[in-house]
């Protein structure tokens, strides 16, 4: 559900306003394999075309999570 929401723009922002990145790079870390699976969809998803998301990612250490799955 959550990945689906993440493709529609005017939802973005509600996600900003609510700290999802900061949650979702913390399972993309921690989580099961199929949790980091659907949230790195979520992640790119919320991040694509959107400069602040894209920077809030590499300030939030998305980077590093990606990098170790």
């Amino acid at each position: 559900m959550l990945r689906n929401l993440t493709e529609f723009s005017d939802c973005r922002e509600n996600f900003i306003e609510l700290h999802v990145v900061s949650v979702l790079i913390t399972l993309a870390r921690l989580g099961t394999t199929l949790a980091q699976e659907h949230t790195i969809v979520c992640l790119s998803n919320l991040v694509k075309d959107h400069d602040y998301l894209k920077l809030l990612f590499a300030i939030k250490g998305g980077l590093i999570s990606l990098k170790s799955f």
